[in-house]
């Protein structure tokens, strides 16, 4: 299968994997999903999104909660759920942390592991984490994933 459409994203998603890996947050599976959110909701859409919140949560703050954010694409709800924001975290706060690739690297492993959704399995893990997934979803997931195994083995393969 071709993957012609992933190389401009994965060349710019490999500097936040550099900068994840560095600050010891090394595991693939949420890595791996980062890759595919921001690939499946590119930057742009990142961007819409955090206004929609922002609105959205001046007129109507219980709706918003459902809205699903950052790198990881995860709903403010979990986001508050974790302690990561709380109701008198500031909006430009918020939105400073949905886009931190740390931070959304942080709500991404607590969501999983709340949800105890390891799986190993990719449609599994990806049916639960987004409420429903396809084959072309699954093909991407597991494209990336083998992108960031061999990232990482080359990063420790050079130590």
């Amino acid at each position: 299968m071709q993957y012609q459409e992933t190389n401009k994203h994965w060349n710019t998603f490999s500097s936040t994997i550099r900068l994840l890996l560095a600050s010891g947050r090394n595991d693939s599976v949420v890595i791996t999903i980062m890759a595919t959110e921001s690939f499946f909701r590119p930057e742009p859409y990142r961007i819409l999104e955090g206004i929609f919140w922002f609105f959205m949560d001046i007129f109507s703050p219980e709706k918003a909660k459902y809205i699903s954010v950052g790198i990881s694409q995860v709903q403010i709800r979990h986001w508050q759920e974790a302690g990561i924001i709380s109701n008198s975290t500031s909006r430009f706060s918020v939105l400073s942390k949905i886009y931190n690739p740390l931070i959304n690297y942080d709500i991404c492993k607590v969501f999983l592991d709340k949800a105890d959704i390891r799986h190993r399995q990719a449609e599994k893990l990806l049916r639960i984490y987004t409420g429903r997934t396809t084959g072309y979803h699954i093909s991407i997931f597991e494209h990336f994933y083998r992108q960031v195994e061999n990232k990482k083995r080359g990063i420790s393969l050079s130590h």
